[in-house]
């Protein structure tokens, strides 16, 4: 936005994604010792992640302290969830599903600070610490370009 102040930027990213998670768990009926119970969980789910944010660069010659702020919004589609439950290795119950339980759309603000800069005045670095706060994501991150 140089019309605007030259160390004013406005930064979108778009970021597909996949996810999944597996879980398996046993254990004994604490009365009979002889009775094993077995769970199975696997779930995968397809995100696309949108965020449109405010980049401040202040002033610096070779390293630029930055402070960003911004707004996110994702979409999750394409989710399979598979369940099983086992008593004695007997299947007793389970649940195949491609229905999300939880909302399809996570949205929040997102803040971040950092460090923009050259090495040996030809290479740019970026370090940027970022935290997430939506509704089903809270999440901080380090990146480095």
């Amino acid at each position: 936005m140089p019309s605007l102040n030259e160390r004013l930027f406005f930064q979108y990213s778009g970021m597909v994604g996949k996810r999944s998670f597996s879980m398996n768990s046993w254990h004994k009926e604490f009365l009979n010792s002889s009775i094993q119970i077995n769970e199975t969980l696997d779930f995968s789910q397809f995100d696309f992640e949108n965020i449109i944010k405010l980049r401040y660069e202040f002033p610096g010659r070779k390293v630029r302290p930055v402070l960003e702020v911004g707004y996110f919004l994702d979409y999750f589609f394409n989710n399979v969830s598979d369940y099983h439950f086992f008593v004695d290795n007997v299947e007793y119950f389970v649940e195949k599903s491609k229905v999300y339980s939880y909302s399809k759309t996570d949205m929040g603000f997102e803040i971040g600070t950092g460090v923009f800069g050259k090495i040996f005045n030809r290479r740019n670095f970026y370090i940027i610490i970022n935290y997430q706060s939506g509704k089903v994501r809270k999440n901080a991150s380090i990146m480095f370009f």
